[in-house]
């Protein structure tokens, strides 16, 4: 299996741990727990630099490399986007229900309007969720492609 593949397998497979941590165990309903989303970053960082490393090993150049960063935060991306949905439709919907509902009644608490409880509401939605952790994975592994990515030796 190549590098690109590994690292984009080893990060999908743990934001969707993450995720499914945080779904089954109710922690992302509650507002001062929101931060814990972002544990699975250090994965991220770390899958997305073996993987641009191994690329480098198996003969790509420097853009090369920045490419495969871009590949592995897109397969990444997909596949965790798809396990995150999935965890949210099927193993615990009710928990983003819970969420919604409380981020409907803070924004009417505060007054905001309708268009104020939609914004508030749409990341508390599977499909939200999901684009969440794809452009959580798709952006971390692009910065981490053009920090990693080194010039070949002569």
């Amino acid at each position: 299996m190549s590098a690109i593949l590994r690292a984009a397998l080893t990060s999908a497979v743990g934001v969707t741990l993450v995720e499914l941590v945080l779904a089954v165990s109710g922690w992302i309903v509650h507002p001062s727990l929101g931060y814990l989303a972002w544990a699975s970053l250090p994965i991220i960082v770390i899958a997305a630099a073996a993987g641009v490393r191994g690329s480098a090993r198996e003969g790509r150049d420097y853009a090369g490399q920045i490419v495969a960063g871009v590949e592995i935060g897109v397969y990444a991306g997909i596949l965790a986007a798809g396990l995150t949905w999935l965890i949210h439709q099927v193993l615990a919907p009710e928990t983003l229900t819970l969420a919604r509902t409380l981020a409907e009644a803070r924004v009417l608490a505060a007054g905001g309007d309708a268009d104020a409880v939609a914004d508030a509401a749409g990341l508390a939605s599977p499909f939200g969720r999901a684009l969440l952790r794809f452009v959580e994975v798709m952006v971390t592994s692009l910065i981490v492609g053009l920090a990693v990515a080194r010039r070949p030796r002569s």
